[in-house]
């Protein structure tokens, strides 16, 4: 019995374990229009993303099918250089939540597998999250990326492995949110996240039961960009030095 029982810590700490083969962020490509974004606490619109729209492309649009929120995927995809031969396709679909990142199938090499972030936009509900700031659409797609680097770093069994302790264990549920936030933050694109998850925990005014359990299964906002910030310290990044929260 007592194996059983730590049979899902264990996945959790081997699931990190592949995680920190795929935290250190990839050099990001110099011509990046939203370099200076990264690892900042600066506000992204619709405006600077319209400017750079067509490097964007370039850089990031090759393996990207979506016939919307284009334009905020490709600048969640500037935080993860990485990814970029990696392909991956928006499905519309009904959700618990508002977005899921899972693997399309499966292939040997991780980066020639296919991936869905599926987006709830055929459904309105309070915690839609096209009523975000688009800084913090961004940051939602930055969280699923973060998910999708992830599975890139994972064997087939060990994605089938985790998505069964996914579905039947909260702890492991509650770490795998985790790593995608880490990776979030190792790419630089914590604070955009945190934008997102503020606009969950605080704005959105979710029903009682749904925040209760948004609550269960990600990062509170606040200890999110502590986090970030904190990452920023140690790494002698100076880009939020000076930041205060409004």
């Amino acid at each position: 019995m007592k194996s059983t029982h730590l049979l899902p810590g264990l996945l959790i700490v081997l699931a990190c374990f592949s995680c920190n083969r795929v935290f250190t962020p990839g050099k990001a490509p110099q011509a990046n229009p939203l370099l200076a974004y990264r690892y900042s606490c600066q506000p992204i619109d619709s405006a600077l993303i319209a400017s750079v729209l067509p490097r964007l492309e370039e850089l990031y649009g090759a393996n990207l099918e979506a016939d919307s929120y284009r334009d905020r995927i490709l600048a969640a995809l500037s935080f993860y250089p990485d990814l970029r031969e990696v392909p991956i396709r928006l499905i519309h679909r009904k959700l618990r939540t508002s977005m899921a990142a899972r693997p399309l199938g499966f292939a040997l090499n991780g980066a020639r597998r296919t991936y869905a972030i599926y987006v709830d936009d055929v459904q309105e509900k309070a915690a839609d999250f096209r009523n975000a700031s688009y800084a913090a659409q961004v940051g939602c797609f930055i969280h699923e990326l973060g998910h999708i680097a992830h599975y890139v770093g994972r064997s087939n069994v060990g994605l089938l492995g985790d998505g069964a302790a996914y579905i039947t264990n909260q702890g492991f549920k509650n770490g795998y949110e985790r790593i995608a936030d880490r990776n979030a933050i190792f790419h630089g694109g914590g604070y955009y996240v945190y934008l997102y998850r503020t606009f969950t925990f605080e704005e959105a005014e979710l029903p009682k039961a749904y925040l209760a359990f948004k609550r269960r299964n990600y990062t509170d906002n606040q200890q999110l960009l502590a986090r970030h910030i904190e990452y920023l310290r140690e790494n002698s990044v100076q880009k939020c030095a000076d930041f205060r929260e409004e």
